[in-house]
């Protein structure tokens, strides 16, 4: 795919989509009671990073000021594909443009454009797993599986966040993931359609984050009287999960079955981490300052230390405030038992009812953020969640209608949520954060219907009402402190939904069929927001508007290929999927524009 994004002005573009993927499948059966599948799966991503689409200012720091041309810049058009950039994208700190001591404001706008010093938005991720499934069975009723796999990400990802052509953040982020995973589990069936499963697993994630991030034209700068070049942001983590469970399902008769399970897990997670001086030593400079700076408030005797270019420069503890130069070890144990009950109804064919109830448990999680302190680097806990559903599900008039529906409630416990930290230099960032209580209450509807051979329908609605229970006091994308109580989740339109229809028609020989699909979104916001109506900004500037997208489609088919001509978002309406505060920029990222394309496939 070509670049779908157009600068606005200047004639550089970007949004280039190249992606890579491949799998393979080996199925083995030596004998009648032993099986096996290896599976292959990979992707390699080379396409741009999306760049946001520039439509405010809101300093970082005021008392430093906005470089009069930001201040200028014109605001994005009302279009999906108006996106400015930098004509240099380079976070390198030994490039005479990046160096950090011309004024006013840190930088020079005359960039070189060689390819030795720039690059471009080109990512280069990749992402391969093996998976080995073995089953032996021990006896007609009893089977013994073996889930065997492992997994590995790598990430080589430049991030244009400001969304004009002048440098206010860029960001190089590197880094890995592997997963190393095993699950040993017997399984059998008693009575009539009764079924039981006890089992165990393991699991080793080793992870490596590394965030350059430069903002030399932001007001961010100069921070205590220095001109701050790129920081990099870095942490390793080695997680152990260890889990024991079992499930039962019994059929009290043929109208009604209950189930339920249960499973232990515990977590050990490991980490190291530090805010390192991207390499000019202006950050580490800035850290002797502020340690010096914090031990004379408090009463101590200064003793800051400048850690050099590369070094570990996130403040420490009191009395000194130094920083650790192999960076700030911490560990995050936890464990959970997670449940699930139900029963199944059937009062008469084709058609059921159910009741259920489970508790389940996301795993705590350190950030990986700028930090001046270390206190910043505090995790976020295991978030628990208490789900409540009672539905139906009926097929009707001979399966021409097919009914869905269910109410449900749940109720958080430390939701982790995308929310804000206060920093003394970086201001206002992105982390997650836990909110002690909170809660989403809601339906969904969903219905296939096909009244001729030839033509189905098919439609659902849901609506779920989120918000934060009691007093919850965090910072807003612009460093407000503000409780805020009985807001929504970020991100979360409590209504969505959809309606799809196809015809499909005899084409000689082949097959025939044309289709469409329009789906809405309701309006949401990206971060909790300050409700005060004099608020400036105002608490909605990161609203994400509601929507309405339509999808047509076309194809043909006939045994084992099919070729679809298709087209998304087919009237090219202008929306935006997240929006953030990003230094002194206010920025949007977009959905696609009008797109289209054609797919063949071809089963062997």
């Amino acid at each position: 795919m070509d670049d779908w994004q157009k600068g606005y002005t200047t004639p550089l573009t970007s949004g280039q989509r190249d992606v890579w993927i491949g799998r393979a499948m080996l199925e083995f059966e030596p004998t009648e009671t032993f099986s096996a599948l290896l599976s292959i799966h990979g992707w390699k991503d080379k396409s741009d990073t999306q760049v946001g689409q520039f439509f405010g200012v809101e300093p970082l720091n005021p008392t430093n000021g906005v470089d009069p041309r930001i201040i200028a810049y014109p605001l994005a058009p009302h279009n999906p594909r108006a996106a400015d950039r930098s004509v240099c994208f380079n976070n390198s700190i030994f490039n005479e443009p990046f160096n950090q001591i011309p004024e006013p404001f840190g930088y020079s706008p005359d960039r070189p454009t060689t390819a030795e010093n720039c690059t471009s938005l080109a990512r280069d991720n990749t992402f391969y797993q093996f998976s080995l499934r073995m089953e032996l069975e021990l006896s007609p009723d009893i089977k013994l599986t073996s889930l065997s796999s492992y997994e590995r990400f790598d990430r080589d990802q430049p991030v244009e966040g400001d969304g004009i052509i002048y440098q206010n953040y860029e960001a190089q982020l590197e880094g890995y993931l592997d997963v190393l995973y095993q699950e040993l589990r017997l399984s059998g069936e008693f009575g009539n359609g009764g079924n039981w499963i006890v089992g165990a697993n393991y699991e080793r994630d080793k992870t490596f984050d590394s965030d350059l991030k430069s903002f030399s034209g932001s007001s961010s700068i100069p921070a205590l009287g220095v001109n701050m070049g790129p920081t990099n942001t870095q942490n390793r983590q080695t997680t152990d999960t260890y889990a024991v469970f079992g499930n039962v399902r019994v059929p009290l008769s043929d109208q009604i079955t209950v189930y339920g399970g249960l499973r232990y897990t515990s977590v050990k997670k490991d980490y190291i981490g530090c805010g390192y001086d991207g390499g000019d030593g202006t950050w580490a400079a800035i850290s002797k300052l502020l340690q010096d700076y914090l031990a004379d408030i408090y009463e101590y005797t200064p003793a800051g230390v400048d850690v050099g270019p590369f070094g570990c420069a996130t403040t420490g503890p009191a009395p000194t405030y130094n920083p650790l130069p192999a960076g700030f070890p911490d560990e995050l144990n936890e464990d959970n038992v997670s449940f699930r009950a139900g029963i199944d109804f059937k009062p008469v064919q084709d058609t059921l009812l159910y009741a259920n109830v489970s508790r389940g448990y996301k795993a705590g999680v350190f950030p990986t953020v700028s930090t001046s302190s270390f206190v910043q680097l505090e995790p976020a806990r295991q978030e628990q969640l208490t789900a409540y559903e009672i539905g139906a599900k009926s097929t009707l008039f001979d399966r021409r209608l097919q009914l869905n529906g269910a109410v449900f409630y749940y109720d958080y416990k430390d939701k982790q949520i995308l929310g804000a930290l206060n920093d003394l230099v970086f201001g206002a960032l992105p982390a997650l954060v836990n909110v002690p209580k909170s809660d989403v209450k809601g339906f969904e509807l969903s219905v296939v219907a096909s009244p001729t051979p030839a033509l189905q329908f098919s439609g659902g609605v849901s609506y779920a009402k989120s918000r934060v229970k009691g007093d919850y006091f965090d910072f807003d994308p612009f460093a407000r402190l503000a409780n805020f109580k009985g807001q929504p989740f970020p991100s979360a339109p409590p209504w969505s939904g959809f309606v799809d229809a196809q015809y499909n028609f005899p084409l000689g020989n082949l097959e025939g069929y044309v289709g469409g699909t329009v789906n809405y979104q309701d309006k949401t916001n990206s971060f909790f927001y300050v409700t005060d109506p004099e608020a400036d900004p105002p608490g909605d500037i990161l609203e994400q508007k509601a929507r309405t997208l339509v999808d047509l489609r076309a194809g043909i088919e006939k045994d084992n290929w099919s070729l679809q001509i298709w087209g998304r978002n087919v009237f090219n309406k202008w929306y935006w999927n997240s929006a953030a505060h990003v230094n002194d920029v206010v920025a949007r990222y977009t959905g696609m524009p009008a797109t289209y394309g054609m797919t063949f496939s071809w089963k062997m």
